[in-house]
Parts: C-alpha cells; sequence; structure tokens
C-alpha cells in the first residue's frame, strides 16, 4: 500500500471483513456484470439469457 494512502487510512480493514466480488462474463459480448455469489452470478445468467459465459473472483 502505498505510504500516503496509508496515512489517510484509506484502504485500512474496517474490523468487517470485504465481501468477496465476483464478475459474470459473457463470452459472446465480453459484457460483464459484478456480483456477490455463485448463485446470484447463475440467476444473471438466466435472466440476461446467457449461454456462453464464466464467473470468477475478481482481482
Amino acid at each position: 500500500m502505498h505510504p500516503i494512502l496509508k496515512l489517510l487510512g484509506i484502504g485500512q480493514p474496517t474490523g468487517k471483513p470485504e465481501k468477496p466480488t465476483l464478475i459474470l462474463t459473457c463470452i459472446k459480448t465480453g459484457t460483464w456484470w459484478r456480483v456477490s455469489r455463485p448463485s446470484e452470478a447463475m440467476h444473471t445468467a438466466r435472466d440476461n439469457g446467457l449461454v456462453d459465459f464464466e464467473f470468477g473472483a475478481e482481482t
């Protein structure tokens, strides 16, 4: 972490663990959605009529 960000307290833990984020990507169009759970990714894919898609952890 950059020292200035550390001094300002930006990016410091707040005591609550950060919610993991997944990215759902349509392979055909490259469109993506940020989701919080695999089940949400599957629902989003189904609701948007996606056939070829993948999801994984945000880096």
